[in-house]
């Protein structure tokens, strides 16, 4: 983890698969709940593609 990460964000962790065949495709999920909010701030990475699910709704994608 970069020094920049770990300032801003100190208990995140990357998540990793194992290796895989060519062409193959991994999902990790996460589900929490929180109480109302005004605002929320996602920051991700992704290798590759990527597509990012909230309550079900497509909320970003990239790269």
């Amino acid at each position: 983890m970069n020094d920049h990460l770990e300032q801003f964000a100190p208990s995140t962790q990357w998540i990793w698969a194992s290796p895989g065949e060519l062409g193959a495709w991994w999902m990790f999920r996460k589900a929490f709940s929180v109480a109302k909010v005004q605002k929320a701030e996602l920051n991700m990475t992704a290798n590759f593609y990527y597509i990012v699910y909230i309550n079900g709704s497509i909320v970003a994608r990239g790269p």
